[in-house]
């Protein structure tokens, strides 16, 4: 009869006893960590790696348009330029176009500032540029031309008058972009478009009213006031 030993069978059984029970302890060791400490879950997940950023589809871009500019840098004869919004009302359209003086000296202006409509190209539009407004409107105020001097930060400004209504159907009515002003015929000019990005949409009249210059209350923004139209 052959005798078996039994120590090797049982230290093998022991063994493979001790490493079921090491294994599941660990693996009841870390359930257990992780319902004591939840983060952990959440930060073995913020140590793995970053998806790649997708990269947008330029035909999927959407580019917003410039913002349309109401003035002008300290240029021309040390003057910059300053348009404000179009007043409306009924067919009427006024609005008032600021100079001041950005430079060291006193600069003089007296009269009507020289006026010139550009479309889009920059190119003139025609029309008939008047000295006064009440070709356009009585109901404006239209002050008479007066000599002014402008101390350094000071500033005049001209209301533009027009009508955009159209009255002849076989006569276009012409339309505008910009406005190229210069404080008097022969002097450095400045183009400039309303604060609203215009159009300056003149009417089959194709006249534009002009009020001679005038003194412009202190204001920080350098605007002056708004023009008034006839209620």
């Amino acid at each position: 009869m052959t005798r078996i030993s039994v120590r090797p069978v049982l230290a093998l059984v022991l063994a493979a006893t001790l490493t079921t029970l090491a294994t599941g302890c660990s693996s009841l060791a870390d359930e257990l960590e992780r319902e004591a400490d939840p983060a952990r879950a959440s930060q073995a997940a913020d140590d793995a790696p970053a998806p790649a950023p997708s990269v947008p589809d330029p035909d999927d871009l959407e580019i917003e348009p410039s913002a349309a500019h109401s003035a002008t840098d300290c240029g021309a004869e040390s003057l910059r330029a300053t348009a404000s919004l179009v007043d409306a009302a009924m067919g009427l359209r006024a609005m008032s176009i600021t100079f001041t003086n950005c430079g060291t000296s006193t600069y003089e202006v007296n009269g009507y500032p020289a006026v010139t409509v550009l479309d889009a190209d920059r190119e003139p539009v025609a029309i008939e540029v008047l000295k006064g407004t009440d070709g356009i409107s009585t109901g404006l105020r239209n002050t008479k031309p007066t000599a002014i001097r402008l101390q350094p930060g000071e500033s005049v400004l001209t209301t533009l008058t027009w009508r955009n209504t159209v009255t002849d159907a076989t006569r276009p009515a012409p339309h505008g972009t910009y406005f190229d002003i210069a404080p008097a015929p022969g002097r450095g000019s400045h183009v400039v478009q309303p604060a609203d990005g215009g159009p300056i949409d003149i009417g089959s009249t194709a006249q534009l009213g002009t009020s001679a210059w005038e003194k412009a209350p202190a204001d920080p923004g350098g605007t002056g006031p708004e023009p008034t139209t006839p209620n």
